[in-house]
C-alpha cells in the first residue's frame, strides 16, 4: 500500500516556489497591462467627449470613463514588476516562514508604489514620477474600485520628497500615456520582458 500524498506539503511547496519566481510576478504584470490596454480606448474616448462637451454644453460626454480602473490595473502591474524583483531578496526569516508556514512576506504586503519603486532602486524622473506613483497607489488601495477612500480622513494631499505638499485628487487625459511610459521604464529597470511567449531576439 502506497503512502498517502501530503497535499498540504505539495501546495505549500508550490506556493513558495511560485512566489519566489520573478517571472510569475512579471507574467501577472503583463496580463494586467493587457487588461488595462483593453479599456484604454474607452478612457481616450471619454476625454475626447469631454473636450467636445466643454466647447458645446448641448452635447453629452460619455457616461463611463474607465479612467480609475485603467489606473488601478496599471498600479497592480507596477506592483508586480517591483515585487517580482524583490521576491528574490526576501530576508532569511521571511523565507523560512514562507517555506514552512506559507506566510506571505511582509515586505511584499504593500500597495505603496513610492516605497516599492525605491526598494528596487528605480531612478524616477523626479516629482512628476513621484506624483504619479502616489496617485497609482491611491488607485490600487481604493480609487480604482470604491467611490470613497477606505478611511474618511484619507489625504487628498500628501507631502512629497521635496518637502512640499501636492494634491492627488485630479485626473487628466495625459494620464494614459504617462502611466504607460512609467510602467515601461519600471519594467525595463527590473529586467522584465514585454512578453514571455514571444522569443527574445538576439541582441534585443
Amino acid at each position: 500500500m502506497t503512502d498517502a500524498i501530503d497535499w498540504d506539503a505539495v501546495y505549500l511547496r508550490n506556493h513558495s516556489s511560485r512566489l519566489t519566481r520573478p517571472t510569475a510576478w512579471f507574467e501577472s504584470a503583463i496580463e494586467l497591462v493587457a487588461a488595462a490596454e483593453a479599456i484604454a480606448p474607452m478612457v481616450t474616448a471619454y476625454w475626447e467627449s469631454m473636450a467636445v462637451w466643454q466647447k458645446d454644453k448641448s452635447q453629452i460626454f460619455n457616461e463611463h470613463s474607465g479612467h480609475h480602473a485603467f489606473l488601478m490595473l496599471y498600479a497592480f502591474a507596477c506592483e508586480n514588476y517591483c515585487k517580482g524583483y524583490l521576491s528574490t531578496q526576501l530576508s532569511a526569516d521571511e523565507r523560512d516562514k514562507l517555506a514552512n508556514l506559507g506566510t506571505f512576506p511582509k515586505s511584499l504586503q504593500t500597495h505603496n508604489l513610492v516605497r516599492l519603486a525605491s526598494d528596487v532602486g528605480f531612478n524616477s524622473a523626479g516629482i512628476e514620477d513621484e506624483e504619479l506613483l502616489r496617485r497609482l497607489t491611491h488607485a490600487a488601495v481604493w480609487a480604482g474600485r470604491y467611490p470613497v477612500a477606505t478611511q474618511f480622513d484619507a489625504a487628498v494631499t500628501e507631502k512629497f520628497s521635496d518637502g512640499r505638499t501636492y494634491s492627488l485628487s485630479y485626473y487628466a487625459a495625459n494620464d494614459v500615456n504617462r502611466v504607460r511610459d512609467l510602467a515601461v521604464r519600471l519594467r525595463d529597470h527590473v529586467g522584465a520582458r514585454s512578453s514571455y511567449r514571444v522569443p527574445r531576439r538576439v541582441g534585443a
